[in-house]
């Protein structure tokens, strides 16, 4: 099974502190991070385009989360 490890350094420290891109970049890490928190065993997720939208029926690229562990989950795709 593959492991991929988070980036080593934060992608929105490429961007100027205090820029726009920066501070839409940290807003939207911020709300992936309160979201993937509150994943359990059993929750269906969508994988295409947005983050945290449920898997409608136009969602093309489904997981499950199927195990989650201290800073880690792991999803099965569908």
């Amino acid at each position: 099974m593959a492991e991929y490890e988070a980036p080593a350094q934060s992608r929105c420290a490429r961007f100027s502190q205090g820029s726009r891109a920066g501070e839409a970049s940290e807003e939207a890490r911020y709300l992936a991070e309160v979201y993937v928190r509150k994943l359990s065993p059993g929750d269906d997720v969508c994988l295409e385009g947005g983050f945290g939208d449920p898997p409608a029926a136009s969602c093309r690229a489904r997981g499950m989360v199927a195990d989650v562990a201290t800073n880690r989950i792991l999803l099965e795709v569908r």
